[in-house]
């Protein structure tokens, strides 16, 4: 039977009660409202009187050091709707937009949505992560979901609309780097040599001896090609809208924000020398129908930008008739950086030509350079002892 005995906290700020259907009930009072000068209360709801006590001491706390703050009734899924739409849309590239709004849909909805904000755990964020490792997702995948959540929470603290982000303290599974494969020197020979007929040779030969990302080398423009000073500025990226008959669009900056302008060598200078001009003649054969609108380095016959994938087409065509039938067009990159580190470039000017954020990444990306740098510089303090030292 409900007992209906009241208990009051100090000063009259708050009283207990247990209610007819036996829950229990402690009221705050938390001031008065300015326009109205109504009294404003809060209601506290536990299984036991205990246990609302425990919760009322902590809302007066809150109270006396002014970090009290009111619950918001909103189920995630409409706060997630709301964060999209205010904060991401407005501020991200398309490509984040459209990765961003896959995440909510496919699995932050599915899994938290109807939670209200307000009662959000990391107990309730960790049951997700493990849905999605018992699923079978990626770690990549599931990081990725967890990076979405956890910057919507944030901005709920940073409006002061939760204390704390309940997402900040899950625990994500290992993301496993994949093994990067550089082409060998001779390899490398093999595979100019095999390109040298293909139309895309020109774009491949820049991820290769420029280390450009598949984007930043389809979204050159010739603009930013200095053939009297011998140097590219990396300013942005060829992409395509991830939604379903998406577009491709120009994307200014790089991956990580930042452009960058790298030394060309000769060589290379001169192969793009050569497509400028294989491009002047398509552009007279093709007339009006002409579309080179960004003034691409590299376009198809009729000034059209290169699909990603024919590039990658062709690129494992190539590969395959030199016996590289795993290679990737991302493993030209790769080889660009790991000759640089072996042939004696200074990390942090590897850093720069790469466009990573910082030399961190870098040597952790290609330790298996390092290693051999390590070895090198051994090697060459054996060879200053064996001939000055030993024969002192």
């Amino acid at each position: 039977m409900p007992n209906n005995k009241t208990t009051r906290a100090a000063s009259g700020r708050g009283s207990i009660r247990q209610r007819p259907d036996g829950r229990w009930e402690a009221r705050l009072t938390l001031g008065y409202d300015e326009g109205t000068g109504k009294r404003k209360t809060l209601s506290i709801y536990g299984a036991t009187q205990k246990e609302v006590k425990k919760k009322m001491t902590e809302k007066l706390r809150q109270l006396d050091t002014n970090t009290y703050i009111a619950d918001d009734k909103r189920t995630l899924a409409q706060y997630l709707d709301t964060w999209f739409a205010e904060f991401i849309v407005p501020t991200q590239k398309p490509y984040t937009i459209t990765t961003y709004r896959g995440v909510i849909k496919n699995h932050l909805k599915p899994n938290l949505g109807a939670v209200r904000l307000c009662d959000l755990t990391t107990e309730q964020v960790q049951k997700m992560v493990r849905k999605l490792v018992n699923a079978g997702k990626a770690p990549k995948t599931i990081k990725n979901v967890l990076t979405v959540l956890n910057s919507a929470l944030e901005q709920a603290v940073k409006a002061q609309t939760i204390q704390r982000n309940p997402a900040k303290f899950a625990k994500i599974p290992a993301v496993r780097v994949k093994d990067i494969h550089p082409l060998s020197p001779a390899e490398i020979v093999a595979f100019v040599d095999a390109a040298q007929d293909s139309p895309y040779y020109a774009p491949l030969m820049c991820c290769l001896f420029l280390g450009l990302r598949e984007g930043e080398a389809l979204g050159l423009a010739w603009e930013h090609v200095d053939f009297e000073n011998c140097k590219v500025h990396i300013c942005q990226q060829l992409q395509k809208d991830k939604a379903k008959g998406g577009q491709f669009y120009i994307q200014e900056g790089t991956k990580n924000g930042q452009s960058r302008i790298l030394d060309v060598p000769d060589f290379l200078l001169e192969i793009l020398q050569e497509e400028k001009q294989r491009q002047l003649r398509a552009r007279l054969a093709a007339g009006p129908a002409w579309q080179n609108v960004w003034g691409l380095c590299f376009t198809d016959a009729l000034g059209r930008c290169i699909n990603p994938h024919t590039l990658w087409a062709n690129f494992k065509r190539i590969a395959a008739s030199i016996g590289l039938p795993d290679a990737r067009v991302h493993d030209l990159r790769h080889t660009n950086a790991t000759l640089a580190l072996v042939n004696g470039d200074d990390l942090k000017t590897v850093q720069a030509n790469l466009g990573h954020a910082t030399a961190a990444f870098t040597l952790q990306r290609y330790v298996h350079a390092s290693e051999a740098m390590k070895r090198a510089s051994a090697n060459r303090m054996q060879q200053f002892f064996d001939d000055n030292v030993k024969k002192a």
